[in-house]
């Protein structure tokens, strides 16, 4: 139940996710309920031609700690993600797909990564579940998008933050151009204060990924110009 700024907000951007949702709704409720914290689960609708819209109702009333938006203009996963970020209340933030390849049962596993000194906890897949060419991109993507620094840190969308992390991302992301949110995310969070938790990667059962290897690759390149913009603040 949300009372005021709860401890916890988890923020799902989902795009054509009508198929999924409901179960992972179900699923983030049992395991929100389990940690004894005051928590709310924040659904960016991503602007999805599906029925997404349509099914907000019902999801919302059987469940009274979802918060629902729908975004006018499809602006991307990015994009949706923040938007949830700024409107979500929590201390300690979770952000993940909304097509079940990232568990809701791994949350414990990210939040237990927030030890002392640490304020982002990032999922790494030891055994990626997407096809060979996207996971080939994917790696291309993350080589090209930490070009240069000493320590690679894998950079997934399934990650749990501390607040005071998520205000500098939010103040850094470079208003009304396009961005990479793990560039931004490392580039205004200190590397020491990063860690990556191994959990599960599963297939995913609906629908297919937006991200094929040339979007991939593209968002790398993005993410080479959304660190060179942050360098020239």
């Amino acid at each position: 139940m949300v009372q005021g700024r709860c401890q916890l907000s988890v923020v799902v951007p989902s795009y054509c996710g009508a198929a999924s949702l409901p179960e992972l709704l179900s699923r983030l409720g049992c395991v929100l309920d389990g940690l004894r914290l005051t928590f709310e689960v924040f659904v960016v609708d991503d602007a999805s031609p599906d029925e997404t819209a349509a099914l907000a109702g019902r999801l919302l009333r059987q469940h009274p700690w979802l918060r629902y938006e729908r975004l006018p203009v499809n602006g991307g996963q990015h994009a949706a993600t923040v938007h949830g970020l700024r409107l979500a209340q929590g201390a300690t933030l979770v952000t993940m797909d909304d097509d079940l390849q990232q568990a809701p049962e791994s949350i414990p596993l990210l939040l237990a990564g927030l030890t002392p000194g640490v304020d982002v906890a990032i999922a790494r897949f030891g055994r990626s579940a997407h096809p060979w060419l996207r996971r080939w991109a994917s790696h291309a993507y993350r080589m090209l998008s930490q070009a240069g620094r000493a320590r690679r840190i894998a950079i997934t969308s399934f990650k749990a933050m501390r607040r005071p992390a998520v205000e500098r991302l939010l103040a850094a992301v470079p208003p009304g151009q396009p961005f990479t949110l793990g560039v931004v995310l490392l580039a205004t969070t200190a590397a020491a204060r990063v860690v990556n938790v191994d959990v599960t990667h599963h297939p995913r059962r609906h629908g297919h990924s937006g991200y094929g290897w040339r979007s991939l690759l593209a968002m790398a390149r993005q993410g080479l110009a959304t660190r060179a913009r942050l360098a020239r603040r």
